[in-house]
């Protein structure tokens, strides 16, 4: 049976690549996602940084797991949202957990 649900909404672990020195130290922090129409990604420019920041702002609803520079923890708010958004490294990795769930299932894992 199919269970149709309106908004579905997932939490997914965000692996970030954060640049340090002449290499990357992953660090990560769990997301809590909605899916998003198709139109609302339909004709999005992939180049386009407002475009995406924009998309990402809808899909991503709260993040957990996150901390300041002395490891204390950091509670989700719309700056905190903003913060992230405005890492490139940041925004890649949420496009590409988003988009890995939405296709998990059917590349077997």
């Amino acid at each position: 049976m199919f269970n149709v649900v309106t908004i579905p909404k997932f939490t997914r672990t965000v692996k970030v690549q954060v640049p340090d020195g002449d290499s990357h130290v992953e660090q990560s922090f769990k997301a809590n996602f909605q899916v998003l129409s198709d139109d609302k990604s339909e004709g999005l420019n992939w180049s386009d940084i407002d475009g995406i920041k924009a998309f990402l702002r809808e899909a991503m609803i709260s993040a957990d797991e996150l901390v300041d520079e002395k490891n204390e923890p950091v509670a989700f708010s719309d700056e905190i949202r903003e913060g992230l958004l405005s890492l490139p490294y940041v925004r890649v990795a949420l496009l590409k957990t988003y988009t890995l769930a939405q296709v998990q299932e059917s590349v077997g894992n």
